[in-house]
């Protein structure tokens, strides 16, 4: 079922921002949130900046985040096709974002190092689905490096000797999408789950109540986090 265009909202933080967590929170918002996978698959048409399928997709759901939402400049041709939808950028501190991003990187590229020499009936199903996952994340790093950060990701330490241009990347995102909503406030919130932005801030930016199971104490559903971090 299509959904209307007045209710869409756009998550545009970059990976690691928090992106996860927000999409539990419109969930819990009653959002119909599009699974990051199938907005995975349209990775190659955002690097060959073919958005009918992107928005052709967005057709179908009324909440966004991760891949392809995300991606610098793609708020620019939802904002033009969506005139009434809303976006939350999440941001975080730079120097903990990158470390985020090196801890997945790493973590998924020792997935694929490790079944790329050992015999298939010595690696269990877990195993496996995790070497799957790092081939498509190889696959999907070496587009979405290459065209939003300049840089392209063949191993870990590729990331590592670029964090300089990756952190400044990270910034000029979030100062562009800042600047360029700056004539519509009420349509762009900036989120930091770390600083102890919440319920209150978001649902008051999108109009909705609290979830009454998280009134009282009003923790924030974080999710994809690792020990110390997210």
């Amino acid at each position: 079922m299509k959904t209307d265009k007045v209710c869409k909202v756009f998550g545009i933080g970059l990976h690691r921002t928090g992106t996860t967590t927000l999409e539990k929170v419109l969930e819990q918002l009653g959002y119909n949130v599009c699974p990051h996978m199938l907005g995975y698959r349209l990775m190659k048409d955002w690097y060959e900046d073919n958005y009918s399928s992107i928005i052709e997709l967005a057709q179908n759901y009324d909440g966004f985040q991760d891949s392809p939402w995300c991606h610098p400049g793609l708020y620019k041709v939802l904002d033009r096709e969506y005139p009434t939808s809303k976006f939350i950028l999440t941001v975080r501190d730079p120097e903990r974002w990158f470390s985020s991003l090196e801890y997945l990187v790493t973590k998924m590229y020792s997935s694929l190092y490790y079944a790329s020499f050992m015999p298939k009936d010595l690696i269990d199903k877990k195993s496996l689905q995790d070497a799957r996952g790092a081939r498509r994340f190889l696959g999907y790093n070496n587009m979405y490096y290459g065209k939003a950060f300049n840089f392209n990701v063949e191993k870990a330490q590729d990331l590592i000797d670029n964090k300089a241009t990756a952190i400044n990347t990270y910034l000029k995102h979030n100062k562009d999408a800042i600047h360029y909503f700056r004539d519509k406030p009420r349509r762009l919130l900036v989120i930091n789950w770390e600083a102890g932005d919440g319920w209150d801030k978001v649902c008051s930016f999108l109009g909705r109540p609290i979830p009454k199971k998280w009134l009282r104490t009003l923790p924030m559903p974080w999710q994809n986090k690792r020990p110390n971090n997210f």
